[in-house]
């Protein structure tokens, strides 16, 4: 099968997730949109394009095959194999290789993370009293007194059409689909959903959906919300509606709970009735 390929120049992406101490794995994918005059990588074959990390003394770390398939500009080319394990702190060169010649992309691992999981953060940055007046927050005890940490997301940090959740290091699917279903249709969806080279994900549970809100954002949308409760860093179809969780409310089985956009807040509802989907993967 003829293979083409155009491409002169290359920026690779990586999408790293963090695991154990002194070391951690990454299951690296090749992210097209940074190829410049790319037409077509054709690996029907499974033969013509695999990646290998380097050290910066040009031991090979390990190496893996690129996912079979046609892939072109703006697409992402899964890996197959194991993950790779590399040491944090430390240089690599990711190496790209195809039929047509290599193409490298130094980097350097992150800092090794200090224990204790996934950080949680409203994005509460302001303190109110009783009368809802806003006051300082020092010694107050309240939410932006202690933490005062606001939401961070990378816009197709984990494969385009997505967005990564800084803090807890969640994946979220950026268009969340038009349109309502019910509880066992939101979890036929996500469970099928394709998404940025991605196939494991899922309807959040409670916890995973209670970090989708933003407490920061209120009836005056500073420039970060789309509106009240939510980050213009995704793209919600309801302002107003609710948005389904996979948990079930165990004193009512035949509800599941469900999160308010209106009001920031967790309700259970009969799974029969429709909300809103969002689907979520963990990096």
């Amino acid at each position: 099968m003829k293979k083409t390929i155009i491409c002169l120049t290359a920026v690779l992406m990586l999408c790293i997730s963090l695991a154990s101490a002194t070391t951690f794995q990454t299951k690296i994918e090749l992210e097209l949109t940074g190829l410049t005059g790319i037409s077509q990588i054709d690996n029907s074959d499974g033969t013509s394009v695999d990646v290998t990390i380097h050290t910066a003394a040009g031991a090979v770390v390990e190496s893996r095959d690129a996912a079979t398939g046609i892939y072109t500009s703006g697409m992402v080319i899964p890996m197959t194999g194991n993950k790779f394990t590399l040491s944090y702190a430390t240089d690599y060169t990711y190496n790209l290789s195809t039929i047509y010649g290599d193409f490298l992309y130094n980097f350097t691992t992150p800092a090794e993370p200090a224990t204790g999981g996934a950080e949680l953060h409203t994005g509460q940055t302001k303190c109110w009293n009783a009368a809802g007046t806003e006051i300082s927050c020092t010694g107050t005890g309240q939410d932006a007194d202690l933490d005062s940490t606001s939401k961070s997301y990378t816009s197709d940090g984990c494969g385009t059409g997505t967005v990564l959740d800084d803090h807890t290091g969640l994946c979220w699917q950026y268009d969340d689909p038009s349109g309502i279903y019910n509880w066992e249709q939101a979890l036929a969806y996500c469970n099928g959903l394709s998404l940025g080279g991605h196939s494991d994900w899922h309807l959040p549970n409670w916890l995973e959906a209670g970090t989708m809100l933003d407490f920061s954002c209120d009836s005056a949308t500073p420039n970060h919300c789309y509106s009240d409760f939510q980050n213009n860093k995704l793209l919600w179809s309801t302002t107003t509606s609710t948005y389904w969780t996979s948990t079930t409310r165990t004193e009512s089985l035949g509800e599941a709970y469900k999160i308010s956009m209106a009001y920031g807040r967790m309700d259970g509802d009969g799974k029969t009735g429709n909300c809103y989907v969002r689907c979520v993967r963990s990096e």
